[in-house]
Formats: structure tokens, sequence, C-alpha cells
């Protein structure tokens, strides 16, 4: 029958992150389940062994009994007979037949009690193996014990994986959301600063605009009055 030890289970794999640490889980409770139908077909081995000796039992009982009764039955007939006897059959015939019965009640009490020793023998056997099934069972149900420990220990290491996970999603979330918050707000800045140049250049424009018009003015002037001086000297 096969033996079933710690060594047939597999190990869980090392918890480094959610995946992995529900994978170990899966696995975990495969094996758990593995366990769970062992010690199913363990404890109908178990069943049935109990039921061949209980059998063995009804079988011993009735061999008991039926060689008590050969026993009896010897006893009542050869007192039967000796009471009826006369004179004439206390005779070598006679003491053949009492040797007879006497054989026979040998022969029917060694039958019996052989067949008795074989089936105790058997009974013996399976209560040995009832025995072995029993400290399997037992292996098994402690298996699942430390299965089930394995579990519950992953299941909370999971979950502080989990919340570590979450803690560190939250925490980039609220960086990120304040690195945006920065860039808006350099942005908005380099917005209001390239209005105000955008602004400060135009009024920049329009005042050199105007010089140079006031300038070109003057030359004209300039230039009139040297032509009108020309023409008059």
């Amino acid at each position: 029958m096969e033996e079933v030890c710690l060594c047939d289970v597999e190990d869980p794999v090392d918890v480094s992150g959610p995946n992995v640490a529900m994978s170990a889980v899966q696995v975990e409770r495969t094996n758990l389940s593995k366990c769970c139908k062992r010690l199913d077909e363990s404890v109908t081995q178990q069943r049935k062994y109990a039921n061949k000796v209980t059998r063995l039992n009804y079988k011993i009982q009735d061999y008991r009994y039926r060689s008590a009764t050969s026993l009896d039955m010897i006893s009542h007939v050869a007192a039967a007979d000796l009471s009826n006897f006369d004179s004439y059959e206390f005779s070598p015939l006679h003491s053949c037949r009492s040797e007879m019965w006497d054989v026979n009640s040998d022969l029917t009490y060694f039958t019996m009690t052989a067949h008795l020793n074989d089936e105790r023998k058997i009974n013996e056997e399976y209560c040995a193996q009832l025995d072995k099934e029993r400290r399997r069972n037992l292996r098994l149900q402690q298996e699942i014990e430390h299965l089930r420990h394995k579990i519950e220990s992953n299941t909370r290491e999971n979950e502080k994986a989990l919340q570590l996970h979450d803690m560190n999603i939250a925490r980039k979330e609220e960086e990120n959301r304040r690195k945006m918050n920065d860039v808006k707000s350099d942005l908005e800045s380099v917005r209001r600063q390239l209005s105000d140049l955008t602004r400060q250049s135009t009024k920049d424009m329009e005042k050199q605009k105007a010089d140079f018009f006031q300038l070109l003015t003057e030359i004209s002037d300039v230039l009139r009055h040297h032509q009108w001086a020309n023409t008059h000297v």
C-alpha cells in the first residue's frame, strides 16, 4: 500500500509579488485536495478492513458454536449409547465403537481448531492492515493540517504583499499628481511670462515703428529744406 509523507507534497513558491503568491496558494490548495482524496481512499479502505474483521469474528463465533455443538452431540450420543448398552455390548466391538467416537471427536475438534487458528491469523493480518491504515490516516491528517497552516501563512503574506503593493501604487499616484500640478504651475508661469513678453515686444515694436516714422519725417523735412535752400541761392 502506498505510503504518503510530507516530501511527496510540493513546497509553495516564495512570495515575491501578488501574482506569484496567488500561484503558491493555488499549489497549496491542489496539494490539500490531493491529501483529502487520499484521506477519503484511506477511510474507505479502513471501512473495508473493518467489515472483513467483523465477518471474520462472525465466522470465529460460528466455528466455536459448531465445535461446542459437535462435542455436545458426541457426548450426548455416547452417554445415550452407554445407558442402553447390555452386558453383551461390552465387547471389543463396543470398544472399537467408543474409540471411533473418540477419534471422530478429536478430528472434529482439531479441524475446528485449525479453522479457528486460520481465521484468527487472517483476523490478525486484517487488524494489522487496519492499524496501518489508521496510522496512514493520521499522517494524512497531519499533512492536511500542515498544508492548512501553510495556506493560512501564504494568505497572510499575500494580504501583506497586496497592501504594500496598494500603498506603493497610492504613493506613486500621489507623487505623479504633485509632479503634474508642478508642471501645470510651471506651464502657467511660462504662459504668463510669454504673454508679458509678447505684450512688451508689441509695445517695443510700436514704439520703434513710431520712432522710425518720426525719423523719416525729420529726414524728409531736412531734405526739403536743403532743396529749397539750393533753389534760392
